[in-house]
């Protein structure tokens, strides 16, 4: 299979896998201030882990964006975002907005206004 072929059919169903996370009800909370709401209580303040992730992007051939998405550590372009995990259930309870490869980890938490079930979690 080509690989424009593979990016259509997965553009065709990330719009079902999103119905299909929320009706399950698993769909990850976009909205930072949110968050402590769509939390499930689970009777003890939750164990959250919090994790940056970066993917890959092909190099922009604007000098500009290669400068922005370009991620010295990596040595690659690319795109971050952070994620807040549910230690017990494994589920990812908040996905930050994207990033460019260059924004650390610890500054997208910081500008994201992130509300923290039972408050008192965070850095």
């Amino acid at each position: 299979m080509s690989q424009p072929r593979v990016t259509e059919g997965v553009q065709r169903l990330l719009p079902v896998l999103k119905v299909a996370l929320d009706e399950l009800g698993v769909l990850p909370e976009r909205d930072p201030q949110h968050f402590a709401q769509s939390e499930p209580p689970h009777g003890e303040r939750p164990e959250l882990l919090i994790e940056g992730t970066e993917r890959r992007r092909q190099r922009p051939k604007n000098a500009a964006k290669q400068a922005a998405t370009y991620s010295g550590k990596k040595k690659t372009h690319g795109e971050k975002q952070v994620l807040l995990v549910q230690v017990k259930t494994k589920r990812v309870g908040f996905l930050s907005q994207t990033y460019t490869g260059q924004t650390h980890d610890k500054k997208i938490v910081a500008i994201e206004p992130i509300d923290y079930p039972l408050s008192g979690v965070g850095f």
